[in-house]
């Protein structure tokens, strides 16, 4: 009999047994997710800098940006954007 596999945000549990004798079929699967917290956080940074996106190229766009200021965002932009790859 094949199982299907899931590759999904799951993270397989051993449960061992008091003696630490490993029974059959003893694992948990789904119970816990790996930080969850974690990348909903990740997921709500991405939501904010995607918007901030938008505002600053219509703020160029529009021609009220001066070129500090168009630095600056820019600046803050690339330490958000790498905050968020190394998370």
């Amino acid at each position: 009999m094949t199982w299907p596999a899931k590759y999904d945000d799951l993270m397989p549990y051993s449960d061992l047994s008091p003696d630490g004798a490993k029974p059959n079929h003893a694992f948990w699967t789904g119970f816990f997710t790996s930080k969850a917290t974690l990348k909903g956080y990740i997921r709500e940074a991405s939501s904010f800098t995607h918007a901030s996106n938008a505002l600053l190229t219509e703020h160029v766009l529009s021609q009220d940006a001066s070129h500090t200021d168009i630095e600056k965002t820019i600046f803050s932009k690339n330490v958000m954007l790498d905050a968020m790859g190394i998370t």
